[in-house]
């Protein structure tokens, strides 16, 4: 007599983590023009056995994108949230049980660097969060990986604080909610730009049309080889995709056809260069495990001469360790 394994009754509405979600995809950090500017000596033109052109290109991208998330799985670990873990700037939802300690609420993030908190809201469990507001929110501060809430900005005395905190007391356990953004802003150009303009369009990282991460006086790098600049986002600047930048530009620059693109980021440059060495080395690893078919005898491996693939991958690896920052491990 066999029954059915046992399963709950559903709910009306699925309880959903607010940790999960996709909140900007994030772009590769490195274009296949960049690759192919960079002192590689790699031959980019077979990557694609007797296909030419548009394959080729087509190809050197996948293997950029490989790359990028090799490197990010190597920067964060296992990613608890569905967005995919990323050195872009991107928006990341967070939630944790906390209790106030030495007077303050203190908020561990998974990714780092924090640029800005979007918002929160505390509860005693998720069914009764409150919002904090703008105002409580000008006295919270940022350490490398963790926030910090003074605790009386939520207390009953302070104008408008989230009423849960009332029924807690000094000390007791919060549920808390959290968004923000994080990481190092990241898009690429989407129109032609001109020497002597002040502005450059870019493509949204972010929903209704937001680049996020850039702000009034955030520095970008617009990575066009030979004509690369560095320009600073004006005061002027209230979101949106044009970029007014506070002097005019040095250089011309175009938009090439996909998959390439021209990037206007502030990615570091150690990251720029991991990239490379990432790429080269999983080209490498292509031929090293290529495999010939010889006539009426069984396949054999063919091992050539990569040219240190395994340097590469060690010098890839060194240049990102700084920017590790493993992410908590929910049980």
């Amino acid at each position: 007599m066999s029954m059915a394994p046992f399963a709950p009754e559903l709910f009306d509405a699925p309880i959903l983590n607010p940790a999960v979600g996709g909140f900007g995809k994030p772009f590769p950090y490195i274009s296949p023009s960049t690759y192919k500017f960079a002192p590689t000596a790699m031959d980019l033109g077979n990557l694609v056995p007797n296909h030419r052109g548009q394959s080729q290109e087509q190809a050197l991208a996948s293997v950029i994108n490989r790359a990028c998330g090799r490197a990010d799985r190597f920067c964060f670990g296992a990613d608890p949230a569905a967005k995919g873990a990323s050195l872009c700037a991107t928006l990341s939802v967070e939630s944790t049980t906390t209790m106030v300690k030495s007077g303050e609420i203190r908020l561990v993030c998974d990714y780092k660097p924090i640029i800005g908190l979007m918002g929160l809201a505390v509860g005693t469990y998720p069914g009764d969060l409150c919002n904090v507001g703008s105002a409580a929110a000008n006295f919270i501060t940022f350490g490398r990986k963790v926030i910090y809430v003074p605790a009386w900005v939520v207390s009953p005395s302070y104008p408008g604080s989230p009423a849960p905190f009332l029924r807690l007391g000094v000390g007791g356990a919060l549920y808390v909610v959290w968004s923000y953004i994080n990481g190092y802003p990241h898009t690429y150009l989407t129109e032609a730009a001109t020497a002597g303009e002040s502005t450059v369009t870019v493509q949204a990282s972010g929903p209704n049309d937001s680049v996020y991460g850039v702000f009034p006086g955030t520095q970008l790098d617009i990575v066009d080889d030979t004509n690369r600049e560095t320009i600073t986002v004006a005061s002027s600047y209230i979101g949106g995709l044009t970029l007014p930048t506070t002097t005019p530009l040095l250089y011309n620059h175009s938009v090439p056809d996909a998959p390439d693109f021209v990037s206007v980021t502030a990615i570091p440059a150690d990251v720029e260069q991991a990239l490379i060495f990432m790429t080269t080395h999983l080209i490498k690893s292509r031929g090293d495990a290529s495999m010939v078919l010889d006539e009426l005898i069984e396949p054999r491996a063919s091992r050539e001469e990569t040219g240190a693939s395994g340097s590469d991958l060690f010098d890839a690896l060194e240049l990102l360790n700084p920017f590790r920052a493993m992410t908590k491990i929910k049980n």
